[in-house]
């Protein structure tokens, strides 16, 4: 996979051709260990349901620096940018504790709904060091955002654990066939960045470890989208 720090046009060809860019080792990794440690004081790790944390950075300053850090918002500004100012709109900090039941196949443009589909942008952050098979990986299916927009169905699933309800019983109703699954293995603070049609869900973790990440979205300036009961989604400026 070419590199933005070494051959721009290249790795912007490779992302609009497969859907996702893997820029290495980009974060300082005691930022990451910093952040993990930090994670101990969040609510959901207090009260032991080790549930996804959703937008942290309205109040935590750590966050919000990694949303800010120009090392990934460079290069969001070249995937989506066209000429336009980007803000982010949502982070999301993942536990990943051993037994955290895997998301199902989505695009997280199902959740956002931004107005033109090449302007919303997911950068998914590994905080540890990936290596394993099992221990919740991502995975994606590359080219897979050439299909637009797919429907969902519900599945009846009883056993989520550690996981947003969401991620745990509503698919995108996607035929595999001819389409690459990539299961990622990833260093921490390397950056995967995701087009929001692109069909992803990340594995089980069945392993002994924890899958710390962050997920920040990102969208270019004069696109509406889907504020979110939950998510409550309103720009930041990053600038």
């Amino acid at each position: 996979i070419p590199q933005f720090k070494n051959n721009e046009l290249d790795s912007l060809k490779f992302f609009n051709e497969n859907g996702f860019h893997i820029e290495k080792n980009i974060i300082d990794e005691n930022l990451c260990k910093d952040l993990i440690k930090e994670s101990n004081t969040f609510e959901n790790s207090l009260n032991k349901s080790y549930k996804p944390e959703m937008q942290l950075h309205k109040n935590n300053t750590s966050i919000m620096n990694f949303m800010k850090n120009k090392k990934i918002t460079s290069i969001v500004k070249k995937i989506i940018g066209q000429g336009e100012k980007i803000f982010a709109l949502q982070s999301s900090f993942f536990y990943g504790v051993s037994g955290t039941t895997g998301s199902l196949k989505h695009q997280d443009s199902l959740y956002t709904s931004p107005e033109t589909f090449d302007s919303f942008l997911s950068v998914w952050i590994p905080l540890v060091n990936i290596n394993v098979i099992n221990m919740g990986n991502l995975f994606f299916y590359s080219k897979s955002h050439k299909l637009g927009s797919l429907d969902t169905k519900e599945i009846n699933n009883e056993s989520v654990k550690y996981q947003n309800k969401n991620l745990g019983t509503i698919e995108t109703v996607f035929d595999e066939e001819g389409y690459k699954k990539i299961v990622l293995t990833a260093s921490p603070g390397s950056l995967v960045f995701l087009h929001s049609n692109l069909v992803h869900g990340s594995l089980n973790n069945n392993s002994i470890y924890n899958r710390y990440v962050l997920l920040l979205t990102y969208i270019r300036d004069g696109v509406s989208f889907r504020e979110g009961r939950e998510a409550k989604r309103t720009k930041v400026n990053i600038e």
